[in-house]
């Protein structure tokens, strides 16, 4: 970025450092513009600090005073009227060291006295500085002072006569709610009507969570401190401040207090289109007959990739991405692999899913999905439980007879395949369209063929002997009554 600064001051600027005062309106225009877009380059692209050095490196080659005042100006305005978070830095920065110095001075006598209040009510509550404490009462009049200490904390000012805060403070308690993060909420009333704010909080800010600890405060005493020290002047505000006091968020939204929260908690969202687009595209290769050695396979490489390589972070979401795949997946070779899996990976690494969000959306999935995928054990017999279904043979089926139902113990089926379907189900259908050639194949076999929803209606118990979970679920077992496969499809391969 330096090397494109020297460019962009060598090209750029050349030609008005030597115009100097007799720049053209035209030319006052293409300075701004070129200002505005190199300004947009390193705010996507630097931290804030090296933002701050971008702007003195920028602005320190102009000899020419008018012009190096038109730089910072046109940049300090730029920062100031950002909305993108941390902007409020720089534009304090160019302030400071350029005009509240006194090394330059705005055109506009007002604009100077503007960015002056600009400073110093944005200074004390910027990014990356200790958020200034705050002492205010609760609805008993009870002192308390914020932020709290050791512990991460959103401070929320709002209006009950605002708008927009009622709107916000809808959609910021579903965010509390619904992740329940470990921090306390100060919930700030700037008014002075004490019954419309106790109304409001019964109605927005009753929170009964286990983690988030909720305070409802008002400034009765009418001190007015939050307004210089967190630059309230506006409602709603909201900020972001970490355990060790440092505020790493302000002028926040829900949508983007969440995701904040999520990044400084380690959340992570599992399953989303992208990652089963990219997922699609990883087994694509292998085709119908993927096994599950080559599922743990490629669990195992993201693994060398990630984990082994000290990025949890990254080994969290592609793993527990693939988690999520596996459960939409109803070929065997990705079924057969989800218990080793989730052995391995999931439940095998404690240390990694640890975090209270991983708890509820990783590994209690993976435990369902083990317990589902655990019934019925390769080599076992299966439960000896009477099936109601229709026993076909390869003439039965090619033949289109209509077969009775017979009601048969399952632990004693030979050579059959045991085919769980649903009239309703789209695979099933397919999977029953390839009975015929796959009989043809496979001398011996036969098929008993189980209606789900006839079967669960007579005895719902029938749904924790077998995983039912999706349709068809079908399995196969040899001449000694024990199971051979499951998960297994009649379809060409």
């Amino acid at each position: 970025m330096r090397r494109l600064a020297g460019i962009f001051i060598l090209v750029l600027l050349s030609g008005f450092i030597c115009r100097g005062q007799n720049q053209t309106s035209q030319g006052d225009d293409a300075l701004i513009a070129k200002l505005t877009e190199y300004a947009f380059s390193i705010q996507v692209q630097l931290s804030i600090q090296d933002q701050c050095l971008e702007t003195d490196y920028i602005i320190s080659p102009c000899e020419d005073k008018a012009l190096k005042t038109k730089v910072a100006t046109t940049l300090y305005r730029y920062f100031s009227e950002s909305k993108l978070m941390g902007a409020e830095n720089v534009a304090v920065h160019i302030y400071d060291k350029w005009f509240q110095s006194g090394e330059l001075k705005m055109e506009d006598d007002m604009e100077q006295l503007q960015a002056k209040i600009f400073a110093e009510f944005n200074r004390q509550s910027l990014i990356g500085v200790q958020a200034e404490p705050l002492t205010l009462k609760n609805a008993d009049s009870e002192e308390i002072t914020m932020p709290s200490k050791g512990k991460a904390c959103v401070i929320y000012f709002y209006d009950t006569d605002c708008a927009k805060c009622r709107i916000e403070s809808v959609f910021l308690r579903n965010v509390l709610e619904n992740h329940d993060f470990p921090i306390d909420f100060y919930a700030v009333y700037i008014g002075d009507k004490k019954e419309q704010w106790l109304q409001y909080n019964e109605r927005n800010f009753s929170l009964e969570l286990d983690n988030t600890e909720a305070f409802l405060l008002w400034d009765e005493d009418r001190n007015l401190e939050f307004q210089r020290k967190y630059g309230v002047l506006t409602t709603p505000k909201m900020f972001l401040v970490g355990a060790d006091g440092n505020i790493i968020g302000r002028n926040l939204d829900s949508k983007a207090l969440e995701k904040l929260l999520k990044d400084y908690f380690g959340e992570i969202d599992y399953g989303m289109e992208e990652s089963k687009t990219f997922l699609d595209t990883v087994f694509e290769p292998f085709g119908s007959g993927i096994t599950a050695q080559d599922v743990m396979t490629s669990a195992q490489y993201i693994c060398s990739k990630t984990l082994e390589q000290g990025d949890t972070t990254l080994f969290r979401q592609m793993t527990g991405d693939l988690l999520y795949y596996l459960t939409n997946r109803r070929e065997e070779g990705f079924r057969m692999a989800t218990g080793p899996f989730v052995d391995e990976f999931i439940l095998g690494k404690e240390d990694v899913w640890y975090r209270q969000s991983d708890q509820l959306a990783v590994v209690s999935l993976a435990h369902m999905l083990k317990d589902l995928t655990s019934i019925n054990a390769i080599g076992e017999k299966l439960p000896g439980v009477v099936l109601q279904g229709k026993l076909l043979k390869k003439n039965d089926v090619i033949k289109d007879r209509d077969v009775k139902t017979k009601a048969l113990d399952a632990s004693k089926l030979k050579k059959t395949v045991l085919f769980f379907h649903s009239e309703t189900c789209e695979n099933c259908a397919k999977e029953k369209s390839a009975m015929g050639d796959f009989l043809r194949a496979n001398k011996g076999l036969k098929v008993f063929l189980v209606d789900i929803d006839q079967t669960i209606e007579r005895d719902d118990s029938i749904l924790y002997l077998f995983d039912l979970s999706s349709t068809p679920y079908i399995l196969v077992t040899g001449k000694d009554a024990r199971l051979k496969r499951k998960y297994f499809s009649m379809l060409a391969r």
